[in-house]
């Protein structure tokens, strides 16, 4: 939801949030402190890269689990995955369920085009 604001560019900047980052809350730097802090619970995940863009929106049945092995790998099954620097997440029981609802509001609002990362999998 955006709230109205006094000074124009507040508002400007909560519907930008709004549209490119559906997962609200905290952003995490990508690393591996982060990484290992996340609970060992059900979720959902954006990726960000250098500029905050999206690029990647997934689900896992164990963000902590999902997490370490990118960390691990450096992403070396998804190169696209490599530009991320920061993240955010969501617990929920219905990951999946919530991740379509993400990625269905995300095409809404960009002209019907998933994130990059996403749409290579498409």
């Amino acid at each position: 939801m955006v709230k109205a604001a006094k000074n124009s560019k507040t508002f400007i900047f909560q519907i930008i949030i709004s549209q490119e980052m559906p997962i609200q809350g905290d952003l995490y730097k990508w690393n591996e402190e982060s990484v290992n802090a996340i609970a060992e619970k059900a979720g959902v995940y954006a990726f960000f890269d250098e500029k905050k863009n999206l690029i990647y929106i997934g689900e896992a049945t164990n963000l902590r689990e999902r997490f370490q092995g990118y960390w691990r790998t450096n992403f070396s099954k998804d190169p696209c995955k490599k530009a991320t620097k920061s993240y955010r997440r969501e617990f929920t029981e219905l990951h999946k369920d919530r991740e379509k609802e993400l990625l269905e509001e995300y095409k809404r609002n960009n002209d019907g085009k998933l994130p990059k990362c996403n749409d290579i999998l498409a």
